[in-house]
């Protein structure tokens, strides 16, 4: 019998690299449901009638995403830590999923957030967008009525579950985090974008996927500063209530140009795919708060964007982050 003697130095290359290859995270699976499911954002298949489909009765509960963004309780949130979302990925990739374009990261070490009120450490698994087919319209959150043009979400998973479609399917409200930047029409391309915008003459039909020019995830964002929280449910069926929201306030801005790009995509159907936001959902009672915002050792109210209707904030309605009444 003939023994293969390996070089030490070579032996610990090797182990090297499958240790290396081994931290790689590919493309994670999807939480979406899979072709079988025929649901859409029109006609007998819309959202109205989600609920009515096997497997998907959670569109029915009472604990719904979007809904409408107005009168928060304003509260000290500690800021939310973002690790990792300046890292360039190894791969990025581009999708049309036939229901809206969904962006996926290929890292070596995915990025994760914490702090900020969240329950946890939540992994990143994708952004996607949803969009209206002017810019009247297509964010599925609203601030006191208002739509804006385009939404995107950066979906995560706690940490404390394998994957996303585990967490997906439990009982646990801290179980999937999004963060949902709205987008504003500004004169001006965002340059930001150009990977994707360039990306989606790529992904025109249904069901098809493109490489783009990596970028890192974090040169996507607003500033992350101030936000709404609520507890909800994922905003495409199966509408699952597993979903702590953070609805930042800052909007993105994007060129009518950039907009029109992404109302080429065609839809499963082989329509266009526009107007692909869920309406608001009532919010039933659950508790609505906002940042507080801090200049010194005074907090102050914006009354441009999340105010009482008599555009003041009570002295009387700041919390903590744990939901109990704070002391000016």
């Amino acid at each position: 019998m003939v023994s293969l003697q390996i070089p030490k130095v070579l032996a610990i290359s090797l182990v090297e690299a499958v240790l290396l290859i081994s931290v790689v995270h590919s493309f994670s699976p999807s939480y979406r449901p899979g072709k079988d499911h025929d649901w859409d954002y029109f006609g007998d298949h819309g959202p109205h009638n989600w609920k009515n489909v096997g497997g998907f009765e959670q569109c029915g509960y009472w604990r719904q995403s979007p809904v409408n963004l107005a009168n928060p309780v304003p509260t000290r949130y500690s800021p939310i830590n973002f690790r990792g979302y300046h890292e360039v990925p190894n791969k990025v990739k581009l999708s049309n999923n036939g229901h809206d374009a969904e962006v996926e990261y290929e890292y070596s070490t995915r990025p994760r957030m914490s702090g900020g009120g969240l329950n946890g450490t939540f992994l990143l698994h994708d952004t996607h967008f949803h969009w209206g087919s002017d810019s009247s319209q297509g964010s599925e959150h609203t601030i006191r009525g208002r739509r804006y043009p385009m939404e995107m979400h950066a979906v995560h998973w706690n940490d404390k579950y394998s994957d996303i479609n585990e967490a997906k399917n439990t009982k646990d409200i801290n179980a999937i985090a999004v963060v949902g930047f709205l987008f504003e029409i500004s004169e001006d391309d965002n340059e930001d974008f150009d990977p994707i915008i360039k990306g989606l003459a790529h992904v025109r039909d249904s069901l098809t996927t493109h490489h783009l020019e990596v970028f890192s995830v974090g040169s996507l964002f607003a500033k992350t500063d101030h936000f709404y929280r609520y507890y909800g449910s994922l905003t495409t069926p199966a509408c699952n209530q597993v979903v702590s929201w953070t609805v930042m306030r800052d909007r993105i801005p994007i060129s009518e140009r950039q907009m029109s790009a992404y109302r080429q995509l065609i839809e499963h159907h082989g329509h266009s795919m526009v107007d692909n936001f869920r309406p608001v959902q009532p919010l039933n009672g659950r508790y609505l708060t906002c940042t507080a915002m801090s200049s010194g050792n005074e907090y102050e109210y914006d009354d441009n964007d999340w105010d009482d209707e008599d555009g003041e904030a009570d002295d009387n309605d700041w919390h903590d982050e744990n939901g109990e009444d704070g002391d000016e």
